[in-house]
């Protein structure tokens, strides 16, 4: 199973700003979406959306820190629209990327 675990984290680096679910994933590495969650878990500690969700805000933070408007990083870090990015930023970070922009102490506090 390790061989295949690699190769799929490769896959989501390249290629996270994507619409990816964990099926296709799975189905292109040719194994089961319970296999694939598995072996994210056993070896990251994490599942495959969480990996991809935190990819995609750790982009967003670092388009925040300069300056991009909130809308258009929405878009640029995968996210379908602004209302879906904005709850899992908040989810993720504790805080709003509104409160975030307007607050570089927050922003410089922000950890991933």
């Amino acid at each position: 199973m390790q061989q295949f675990v690699y190769p799929a984290v490769r896959y989501l680096d390249q290629h996270f700003l994507k619409e990816i679910g964990v099926e296709d994933l799975a189905r292109t590495f040719h194994m089961s979406k319970s296999s694939l969650n598995k072996f994210f878990q056993k070896q990251l500690n994490t599942t495959c959306h969480q990996y991809i969700l935190k990819k995609r805000l750790a982009l967003a933070v670092s388009l925040i820190r300069q300056d991009v408007p909130l809308k258009t990083v929405a878009v640029q870090s995968g996210f379908g629209d602004y209302s879906s990015f904005f709850r899992a930023f908040k989810k993720m970070y504790h805080i709003s990327p509104t409160e975030c922009q307007a607050d570089n102490e927050k922003l410089k506090k922000i950890k991933h």
